[in-house]
């Protein structure tokens, strides 16, 4: 949260209500951990596909009925990770395993039959089917055949690795693959798969996949960038095409005989237009960095399928103009947001999303050169935000997202925390115990001496001057005078210490290795230890909305929460074991985010909030500030106490606005300083609930009362009076001044001012208390260098 809250604040106050029972949704996860490698689609909208992800000793299929937005994973009787999938209809499909085994479903994937298990669990990597009865497998140094339908399977051996297949006619079939392990090739069969020839394509490269986009025309690709043609159905496949990359393509696909796609190893997508002639490489696909493609599906003649490793799916609907990515599986390692919309995450792999929608929908926004590891995300407003992450990696963006900047942080090791308290001010702290600060956005930044030499996790500032650090060993450091010196700390445990958090100067907790918690409520003098029962789990994150209410987030999908500040936590059921990097409390009314691995993002609707303010502004009339705030609901709300000083000055009390109490309802209060002298003022409010918890809010800036314009003396209130009234004027320029009363005989009967003043606003309380009733008038004579001013006024006593 920034220390100075812009203009137009948005904060949220959350109060845990009957802890254990709150739920959490999913909003997004991950299709799968691992690779993605083959796809097999039955129609327009439903389709299948195997996964790298081996849990338990199981192999699983996904599988889509909606073009690829969202997966199921089904768990077959493969006891590896599967690799090829093939369906004959809507509902028969088969699929291979890493232990060359063959499961078939019979049901639309649902549920797997195993048909064939070889006994030396060579992989089986291709399979294709020439009909409804005659199908093949192959993989290493050995193929497999079916005549029945996949009901019984024949082995036969085959030297080398074939990886994938194109069936060109019921008799007719082609593998890719490498006879010696460094050579790449074809086996070409014309006997339904009874026999297979081998033809050297390449003597330098595995070859990885094949298509045929007729029964004369294919392609081959492989490693070193190599791509290859027939045009006559595979008997001979000429020189390599010049594609432009030497990275290892694992697919390719063509849509008609001229439009194409190869794709590969280090995020490289290539199209051709012209059936090979040449390749232009697609370089607006987001979040493809470090990525390896290993197929393609079109669905109809614009809309298409990209799968590939770490479960990244990306999706054209352009004919592969452009792609998109289909949900993130990357680790999330941050989340924030700077409004009830807009929100921003940030992880492994370059990997950046944004909701504009509050949370319900995220999208991947933005690709960053490099496969960038983002530990910390921080957004100012809805335009200017930081990315912090491993290396030195410091980037800086002013338009919500869309384009990034390099900034030069100083250093090269990895940046793990990032702070920023307002426009001008942050810090980030490394994996050297290096802490650095900027004053001016980024553009420049100062180290500071911490003492610390391990890495700098989390930071928190709660404000301008008093910030804290925790590190590995169980330590925090303080600041009271912005960074520039610190202190340790004595917390009483050793464990690593991964999160920090500061409601004010004096009340923050602290979480880590196993379980652990640590809190204090002194500004750090002494810090009191619990363990969270029930886990053991490292503690990413923490977050507090009250002195008493908070939460913390772990691995394998821990969520605690805490109702008494932190003394008692109880577990809330994530619904995940995902490791749970971060916890955001979220601007959409009862809204709480998490985000972790696997491209996790979770949210809760249903934590009672007991206030969340909309914003928080004032304006100036004269010598008057008034001052604006709204909430979007309350609960337990008593109401705010509005404090104020002036520069180099101390809060006081001068107001108090009642709260509604329990609403979820938006509501608008203000309140009205009047008279007050020229000068720079602070304000805050102090929301206070029913039960004594309390918040504090501080205007964004200081709020200037100028200097008065001309000269002028007020009607006094009240008027009539009894028997004492205020009498005020202003003047713009330094002279003497003389404020007096007389009585209708013009007898002058009190001198309430005389003196030299100073330019400003005045206030002078006229007691009246020693006259009679009736009419009196109040003179303001002053005299200055180059004005003279002069006015009288009319009141009246009435005892």
């Amino acid at each position: 949260m920034n220390l100075k809250n812009s203009v137009f604040l948005v904060i949220l106050l959350i109060g845990f209500n009957s802890l254990n029972a709150q739920t959490w949704t999913t909003k997004q996860v991950g299709i799968s951990n691992t690779f993605m490698q083959r796809m097999w689609f039955t129609g327009s909208t439903t389709g299948y596909a195997t996964s790298g992800d081996n849990t338990g000793g199981t192999g699983s299929v996904l599988k889509t009925t909606n073009a690829g937005l969202t997966w199921t994973k089904y768990v077959t009787t493969c006891t590896n990770a599967t690799y090829d999938v093939n369906f004959l209809n809507a509902n028969t499909g088969f699929t291979c395993s890493f232990n060359g085994e063959i499961s078939r479903s019979t049901n639309a994937g649902v549920n797997w039959t195993t048909v064939y298990a070889n006994g030396s669990s060579n992989y089986l990597y291709t399979m294709g089917f020439l009909n409804a009865n005659t199908g093949f497998a192959g993989g290493f140094s050995y193929t497999v055949r079916t005549t029945n339908g996949g009901t019984n399977w024949t082995e036969s051996s085959l030297s080398g690795f074939q990886y994938s297949n194109s069936v060109l006619s019921s008799t007719k079939a082609i593998m890719c693959g490498s006879q010696t392990g460094s050579d790449g090739g074809v086996w070409t069969s014309t006997d339904a798969g009874a026999s297979w020839n081998y033809v050297q394509v390449t003597a330098s490269n595995i070859l990885y996949d094949i298509y045929f986009v007729d029964a004369n025309t294919g392609y081959v690709v492989g490693g070193g960038g190599l791509a290859y043609k027939t045009t006559n159905g595979g008997t001979s496949w000429g020189s390599a095409l010049t594609t432009g990359s030497t990275n290892t393509f694992q697919c390719v696909y063509f849509q008609n005989a001229n439009t194409g796609f190869i794709a590969g190893s280090g995020g490289s997508v290539y199209r051709t237009t012209n059936g090979g002639t040449n390749f232009t490489q697609c370089t607006t696909i987001p979040n493809i960095s470090g990525q390896t493609q290993y197929d393609i599906a079109f669905l109809d003649a614009n809309n298409a399928i990209m799968s590939g490793s770490q479960g990244a799916l990306f999706k054209t609907t352009d004919e592969g103009l452009n792609w998109t990515t289909v949900g993130n599986n990357q680790q999330l390692n941050a989340i924030t947001f700077v409004d009830a919309s807009t929100g921003y995450v940030a992880g492994n792999s370059s990997s950046f999303q944004k909701t504009t929608d509050g949370g319900n929908t995220w999208q991947v926004y933005q690709s960053f050169s490099g496969a960038i590891t983002s530990n910390a995300v921080e957004f100012i407003d809805a335009s200017t935000g930081y990315i912090a992450g491993n290396t030195g990696n410091l980037i800086k963006t002013t338009n919500g997202g869309v384009n990034w900047t390099a900034l030069t942080p100083g250093v090269a090791t990895n940046i793990l925390s990032l702070k920023f308290l307002d426009a001008n001010t942050g810090y980030y702290g490394t994996t050297a115990g290096g802490v650095r600060i900027t004053t001016n956005g980024g553009a420049n930044w100062t180290a500071l001496t911490t003492g610390a030499a391990t890495n700098i996790t989390s930071l928190s500032f709660p404000s301008a001057n008093t910030g804290y650090l925790c590190s590995t060993g169980g330590i925090v450091r303080k600041t009271t005078n912005a960074g520039t010196n610190w202190t340790l700390l004595t917390t009483k445990i050793t464990a690593n210490l991964n999160s920090i958090y500061f409601l004010d100067d004096n009340t923050g907790w602290a979480v880590g290795a196993s379980g652990k918690t640590i809190r204090t409520t002194n500004g750090g003098s002494v810090w009191d230890t619990t363990t969270t029962p029930g886990s053991t789990q490292a503690l990413n994150s923490v977050r507090f909305g009250s002195v008493n209410q908070g939460i913390a987030v772990g691995n394998t999908g821990t969520i605690m929460v805490t109702n008494n500040g932190g003394v008692n936590w109880s577990a809330q059921t994530s619904g995940t074991t995902a490791n749970l990097r971060s916890v955001y409390i979220g601007q959409l009314g009862t809204s709480l985010f998490v985000s972790g691995a696997n491209g996790t993002i979770l949210n809760s609707t249903d934590q009672v909030l007991p206030v969340e303010l909309s914003f928080f502004n004032s304006s100036v009339t004269g010598r008057n500030v008034k001052l604006s705030w709204g909430t979007i609901l309350e609960q337990n709300n008593s109401g705010f106490t509005i404090e104020r000083k002036n520069s180099g000055g101390v809060w006081n009390d001068i107001g108090f606005v009642n709260g509604i109490a329990t609403t979820n309802q938006q509501q608008s209060y203000s309140f009205d300083d009047r008279n007050l002298s020229s000068g720079k003022y602070s304000y805050r409010l102090k929301q206070i609930d029913f039960n004594g918890n309390y918040k504090y809010y501080n205007l964004s800036s200081e709020v200037i009362v100028g200097k008065p314009s001309s000269f002028a003396l007020m009607q006094n209130y009240p008027n009539p009076f009894n028997p004492s009234t205020k009498i005020s004027f202003e003047i713009p320029l330094d002279g003497m001044v003389s404020l007096k009363i007389y009585d209708v005989t013009g007898k002058e009967v009190m001198t309430l001012l005389e003196g030299y003043k100073t330019a400003d606003y005045y206030t002078v309380n006229f007691d009246a208390k020693t006259l009679t009733s009736g009419i009196y008038f109040c003179k303001l004579a002053i005299q200055n260098e180059s004005r003279n001013f002069v006015k009288t006024i009319k009141m009246v006593l009435s005892k």
